[in-house]
């Protein structure tokens, strides 16, 4: 059938360390997963929604693509061009009924946070207005209302999933 959503979710932490020391390899490697892959989706959601006049893509960005340091460097990188791509195919999709938004899911109940120690969580804790970590549902439920008719006039935001983060 017709296809009228499509979530963006691809990740990996992929290349770490520091600038000077990052090859090639372990850039093209993460550049492949968190950005190109990215793009390739949108552009192939969107061909499949032109014919609707509607439809709704959803891409998984990061609290790292909306401010520095928070995360490897070519993380950083696709992550904000994540948020970039997000406004500029908002822009042009939006004339075809295609909605393009993004969640940037700051600290986030996963795998890797369990690995935290209590003096690490708490150090994170002390950043945040809501003092506990996201859960996945928290940034799910996100998703959904993106991609949902509640949000019929919204296209191009970055909604940022992060206990207050920012202020």
């Amino acid at each position: 059938g017709p296809l009228y959503g499509m979530v963006n979710n691809a990740g990996v932490v992929g290349a770490i360390g520091s600038i000077m020391d990052t090859t090639a390899e372990d850039y093209d490697r993460t550049m492949a997963i968190l950005s190109r892959a990215v793009f390739l989706g949108i552009k192939h959601a969107a061909r499949a929604m032109q014919g609707e006049g509607r439809g709704a893509i959803v891409s998984l960005a990061s609290t790292a693509g909306v401010m520095g340091g928070l995360g490897p460097h070519v993380y950083t990188m696709a992550k904000h061009g994540v948020v970039g791509l997000t406004k500029s195919a908002g822009c042009e999709l939006a004339r075809l009924g295609i909605r393009v938004n993004a969640v940037a899911p700051g600290y986030i109940q996963t795998p890797m946070t369990d690995k935290l120690t209590d003096d690490q969580r708490e150090a994170l804790m002390k950043t945040v207005a809501i003092p506990r970590l996201g859960t996945p549902t928290d940034v799910a439920d996100a998703v959904a209302f993106l991609a949902g008719p509640g949000a019929s006039y919204i296209t191009g935001v970055v909604l940022n999933i992060s206990g207050g983060l920012y202020i």
